[in-house]
């Protein structure tokens, strides 16, 4: 299977999210560094975008979890430098 960044990005807080609801985790920080990757999150993805068919079925895996008791405050941090780039809450 072919994958992008951001398909293994959305997978890995996918998975991530399943685990800490697994333990009983509720309140998270979540580290990415990828803006594309929340804004995926925060905005969805169209039904023409290109990365719709791998990426729609892992954003609704994430949305199903947000709209449980968990809080996720995301952190973007800058790959190339490691400074904080933009904080989000999810919740």
């Amino acid at each position: 299977m072919l994958t992008t960044n951001i398909n293994a990005e959305l997978r890995a807080i996918s998975y991530g999210l399943q685990i800490i609801w697994d333990h009983g985790f509720r309140d998270i920080i979540c580290e990415l560094d990828s803006q594309t990757t929340l804004t995926l999150i925060k905005d969805g993805v169209l039904l023409t975008h290109s990365y719709h068919k791998s990426c729609a079925p892992l954003i609704d895996k994430i949305y199903s979890y947000m709209l449980r008791e968990i809080k996720m405050l995301v952190l973007v941090i800058s790959c190339v430098n490691g400074t904080l780039v933009h904080i989000s809450s999810l919740k």
